[in-house]
């Protein structure tokens, strides 16, 4: 009679403890899934934090604000998040304000205001942005003056300014002076840009001296060189002249072709200087190749003797050069030869001669 109550005793006490171990088991793992979603945004506001650290040091304050102010908004106040929270604050509240400066700069001052407040609805106790605020109520503490696109103009002349001097300095003048002008056309009075100017000029001025005297002393050469005459040539102590002609471009034609043509080899033995001059004037023919012309090919030479005595009481024979346009060669007028004298005299004069690759100059 008694086992029976004992063992519904038993099992009623079972059924009665069962949902105390149940309840037990839920709050373990609530508690275990707080703990880890902690420890997500804990992670979650660390990146943050990193992030806007970055921005910071690049000078993005719009966007470091944004990452501090996720960092702070992904964690509650708590012992646990306390350290953490207060960076992304403190760095929240410091790029808040340096953001807001830069708007003043622009121009943009309810958006500096702005941002000011921001930094204060995070940080009511930020001394920086209160100071801020109480600037901008002022009047005449920030030039309200300043546009809008001001900073916009402000860096487009530094940029302008930084290419005219890099053109000046690789002597790109034209380029340089045009930059200038194009900063002048935003800011009329950039001392800097007429300055620069200045420099642009004076170095045109010293290369445009510098042109005239190599200019003048090319001409003055070109002037004075048709003075120079031409130095007498010896042979067998006998002076030699190439006669020039007032015609310069008849001069410069022969002389060309006295330079141009080289006889290979001359081998003269017991000939008259009459037949030497012959010999010459009949390899001039032969080798002026680049003659394109029959009736110009070579060089009308002829025996002139001069009446005046050379070396030794003898008359020194001279050769003229006459310009291609007629005579013994076709088509080429030889110049007058006074004429020889019957009896035997310095154009009969036997000359030996041995040359290799000579001009016929």
């Amino acid at each position: 009679m008694i086992k029976p109550p004992l063992l519904i005793i038993t099992l009623a006490g079972i059924a009665a403890l069962s949902p105390l171990v149940a309840g037990a088991a839920d709050v373990d793992t609530v508690a275990r899934q707080e703990e880890a979603r902690r420890e997500a945004d804990l992670q979650v506001a660390e990146k943050a934090i990193a992030e806007g650290d970055k921005l910071f040091k690049t000078y993005h304050y719009d966007q470091a604000v944004q990452q501090y102010q996720l960092a702070a908004d992904t964690l509650a106040e708590s012992p646990y998040a306390h350290n953490v929270r207060s960076r992304a604050v403190a760095g929240l509240a410091l790029s808040s304000t340096r953001l807001a400066e830069q708007r003043i700069t622009e121009g943009r001052f309810e958006d500096a205001r702005a941002s000011a407040k921001t930094a204060l609805k995070y940080d009511p106790n930020y001394k920086p942005a209160i100071e801020l605020l109480a600037h901008m109520e002022d009047a005449g503490y920030f030039n309200t003056t300043v546009g809008e696109h001001f900073e916009d103009k402000v860096h487009e002349v530094q940029r302008l300014f930084i290419e005219a001097k890099g053109f000046y300095d690789t002597a790109r003048f034209d380029l340089a002076y045009k930059r200038c002008d194009q900063i002048l056309d935003i800011d009329r009075y950039n001392k800097a840009a007429r300055e620069l100017q200045e420099d642009i000029l004076a170095a045109k001025s010293r290369y445009a001296t510098e042109a005239y005297d190599e200019t003048r002393s090319l001409m003055m050469w070109q002037i004075t060189s048709k003075w120079e005459t031409n130095p007498r040539k010896y042979i067998n102590r006998e002076a030699v002249r190439i006669q020039t002609f007032t015609n310069t471009n008849n001069t410069e034609y022969i002389q060309n072709k006295l330079n141009r043509i080289i006889i290979p080899q001359i081998n003269l033995r017991d000939a008259t200087v009459r037949d030497a001059i012959e010999y010459l004037r009949r390899k001039s023919i032969d080798l002026d190749t680049t003659e394109s012309d029959p009736a110009k090919k070579g060089v009308n030479i002829v025996l002139k003797l001069s009446a005046t005595p050379s070396f030794g009481g003898v008359p020194a024979p001279a050769v003229g050069v006459a310009p291609p346009v007629g005579g013994d060669i076709p088509g080429v007028a030889p110049v007058a030869v006074a004429p020889a004298p019957a009896a035997a005299g310095p154009g009969e004069k036997k000359i030996t001669l041995s040359l290799t690759n000579i001009p016929l100059a």
